[in-house]
């Protein structure tokens, strides 16, 4: 549950750091209240279309329905990532000076027990999908918790049995050392932990080395859920949210990664990163209730799968 305790003195007296936090908290709360406003009623508009539709004399034109519906899937698709880039955008701004390096920063979701990449703020190789039991950090949060994940020394972690990823192969980790303080004060690249990691799948379908980038150290992991808010049975009923953690219960998750050791902040991090990810789970909560929690929809692609037939 979301936490506004940015460790901020009693007498408001600010940093310069905590003020460009307040500051950058305000852009996202922002953009997020006009942009949402605007997904919520356009969406709700374009399937009121197709409502309408489905019950007018049209009702039995497939090709109008199949364009209705492709308009409102594309909309809410489109501008959901649309949403989801700005949004990183703007975190990336808290994380300015911390590193030279940015940390990555993507939505993933779960499907019939994986892991599933949505958006990511670049891509670097050929996302894949791994069993929710292949990665500790999801693990944790949709069958255990329902919490934040964090982990800021995953090489450690690995050897001591604490941490698994499907990406790194453990059995590379026995002769890996872990970076002098010189060598990471020279910004020196870590090739030995990269051999760590599986290798990735090229643009030809070669596989090759994974980039640097990707080979993280430090992981933080956020759940986009309504699990820990209070809601009214008639809500939980509707939206099916299970009031126990397990993965029907978490809409979506909210992923940053990092090249080095102990990058990640703990209580500022992610209370800034509970921020970020209620806002975008809002974008998904009308996305389902207008395609997965919708009789109309549900009666919509069962007229266009007879259609096909």
């Amino acid at each position: 549950m979301l936490d506004l305790n940015l460790g901020l003195s009693p007498n408001i007296n600010f940093t310069c750091k905590q003020s460009r936090t307040v500051d950058i908290i305000g852009k996202i709360i922002c953009y997020n209240q006009g942009k949402l406003a605007e997904y919520s009623y356009l969406a709700g508009e374009k399937h009121k279309a197709l409502k309408e539709t489905m019950r007018g004399p049209d009702r039995k034109n497939i090709s109008k329905i199949k364009q209705l519906r492709d308009e409102l899937t594309n909309f809410l698709n489109i501008e959901l990532k649309n949403a989801s880039d700005e949004n990183f955008k703007l975190i990336k701004q808290y994380f300015e000076n911390r590193s030279e390096k940015e940390p990555r920063i993507c939505i993933k979701v779960h499907n019939e027990g994986m892991i599933v990449p949505l958006f990511r703020d670049r891509r670097s190789i050929n996302d894949e999908s791994y069993p929710i039991e292949a990665n500790t950090g999801f693990s944790e949060i949709a069958k255990k918790t329902g919490y934040e994940f964090l982990c800021n020394n995953i090489p450690a972690s690995i050897k001591n049995n604490s941490y698994i990823n499907a990406r790194i192969i453990p059995d590379r980790l026995t002769h890996y050392k872990e970076q002098s303080l010189i060598q990471r004060l020279r910004k020196i690249d870590d090739v030995d932990w990269a051999n760590c990691w599986k290798e990735a799948e090229g643009e030809a379908g070669e596989r090759n080395h994974p980039p640097l980038e990707t080979c993280y150290k430090s992981t933080l992991i956020i759940p986009m859920t309504l699990l820990n808010n209070s809601l009214s049975r008639e809500f939980i009923q509707r939206f099916e949210i299970e009031e126990k953690v397990s993965p029907r219960s978490i809409y979506g998750f909210l992923c940053f990664d990092h090249q080095e050791i102990d990058y990640f902040d703990k209580k500022p991090d992610i209370t800034i990163g509970y921020i970020l990810a209620d806002m975008l789970s809002l974008y998904l909560i009308n996305s389902l209730t207008y395609v997965d929690y919708s009789t109309t929809f549900s009666a919509v692609e069962e007229l266009l799968a007879k259609g096909s037939e």
